[in-house]
């Protein structure tokens, strides 16, 4: 609306109010209702693929942390297996 920024406010009819506006819609200051229903289509189209990412990515991350306990649990048994290993076999009790 830069252009309409130099204009002094004048006591205009509703001639100039009808001109005025027809302006306003053609350089798309004024979104047309068919524009606004648009946006708001696009916006909750969005927000349900936001929803959905969401819920994904949760999903995911409760997964991530299943396989990390998993890997943990798997260590401590391999670990405990190779330090038995490496432990002298005991001989029975001596006689």
């Amino acid at each position: 609306m830069d252009f309409l920024a130099d204009i002094p406010p004048l006591n205009i009819g509703a001639g100039g109010l009808v001109v005025l506006m027809v302006i306003l819609f053609a350089t798309g200051k004024i979104p047309t209702l068919r524009e606004l229903r648009d946006s708001q289509e696009r916006e909750r189209r969005a927000m349900d693929l936001a929803d959905k990412w969401q819920k994904v990515a949760t999903e995911q991350g409760m997964t991530l942390h299943q396989i990390l306990d998993a890997v943990e649990t798997i260590d401590a048994t391999v670990t405990a297996i190779q330090s038995g290993l490496n432990r002298p076999v005991d001989k029975g009790p001596r006689r």
